[in-house]
């Protein structure tokens, strides 16, 4: 048990639409915590040859950044740390559960006019970022045509499989085997004893998102500072009795998260319970027109970049063009590049980039 007052944790961001500070510190104040905070802004770029030398691969999850400076903020007063992962793979706390949800009577429509709908919803226009109500709108009409475990796997795709295709060198787009890639989805979704199409997801989220992904992350990035991380809500007998919940008591219509909320109830402000679903993400639209733009170009462009031997150069200088015009929102994939680039530097080339240092045996 602690013999003082808890300590919290929390990093922010300069742009509001991506900063939960105030909240957290709503929480410390109800709690009385002691609470210590970060804002992250772009020249925290820097570290990411440390990162892709931490990491051994071209791990493109962006919150590895903020999750290895809120890893070492904390590591400054404690040893081991608490977080929350798990929690929506278990308890129904992602959008997409419910978008899959509300696409039902849709996905039930005749084909001639499934397709109908679909094309018209890709045709949405409108530029911003992701979350952009036209960009929404667009993913939503590229899922229509598909099969529950196709959507699924377009869902959990950052890059859709034309796109990505599109963006490859002949050479390598001959060498890849995208069936194989798809598998780790289809088939973990075939394989599910789930009750219903969001328990199937929420499943294929656990055995595969969840273990090749997020904890992997928190993992390698807490280790980078020495600090022991600790996932709580995924003790096997909650995780056992989440399972055995009915689906309605996760995720209903709009609400998620039923059974979750509905336990901190009067324990954590009503206006945090309810607030909107907000993730760990970067701003990573505007840095890629404000700060990180010259590094983008630059980095991606240079005579000798790596990328170049498998991504074809003309379509990588659209993305960075386009990106920076505020045509389109192409944050993730300059960020996937940019990782992919400074890890083939790195650990395939050999080079010590500035911002890294060699690693202890």
């Amino acid at each position: 048990a602690a013999t003082g007052p808890v300590r919290t944790f929390s990093i922010g961001f300069e742009q509001e639409e991506y900063d939960e500070l105030p909240h957290a510190r709503a929480v410390a104040e109800r709690f009385g915590t002691e609470h210590h905070e970060f804002v992250v802004r772009a020249d925290a770029v820097g570290l990411l040859p440390e990162l892709a030398r931490r990491f051994g691969e071209p791990f493109a999850d962006h919150a590895a950044l903020p999750t290895y400076l809120l890893a070492q903020l904390a590591r400054e007063h404690v040893t081991v740390a608490l977080n929350g992962d798990g929690g929506d793979e278990i308890f129904g706390g992602y959008d997409r559960y419910v978008n899959a949800s509300r696409l039902g009577p849709a996905a039930a429509l005749p084909a001639p006019a499934r397709r109908a709908l679909a094309a018209a919803l890709r045709r949405a226009p409108g530029a911003g970022h992701r979350h952009a109500p036209g960009a929404r709108a667009r993913r939503v009409g590229d899922l229509l045509a598909l099969g529950p475990a196709e959507a699924h796997l377009v869902r959990m795709s950052r890059h859709s499989w034309p796109r990505r295709a599109a963006a490859y060198t002949p050479e390598f787009l001959a060498a890849l085997d995208d069936e194989t890639t798809a598998a780790v989805i289809t088939d973990t979704w075939a394989s599910s004893g789930a009750r219903t199409p969001v328990e199937c997801m929420m499943d294929v989220d656990r055995r595969t998102y969840l273990p090749g992904d997020l904890l992997v992350k928190a993992d390698m990035m807490t280790m980078a500072h020495a600090l022991e991380g600790r996932s709580p809500l995924l003790d096997h007998e909650l995780v056992e009795l989440a399972y055995a919940l009915p689906t309605a008591m996760k995720v209903d219509g709009a609400r998620k998260k039923i059974a979750l909320r509905a336990a901190l109830r009067g324990r954590v402000p009503d206006a945090l319970i309810d607030r909107r679903k907000q993730g760990f993400e970067l701003p990573l639209a505007a840095w890629f027109r404000g700060e990180l733009a010259p590094l983008a170009r630059e980095t991606l462009l240079a005579p000798d970049a790596a990328v170049a031997g498998f991504f074809r150069t003309a379509e990588v200088r659209r993305l960075v063009e386009d990106h920076a015009a505020g045509a389109r929102d192409h944050g993730p994939m300059l960020w996937t590049l940019l990782v992919f680039e400074l890890w083939h530097r790195q650990v395939v080339g050999g080079e010590l980039l500035e911002g890294s240092h060699a690693l202890a045996a």
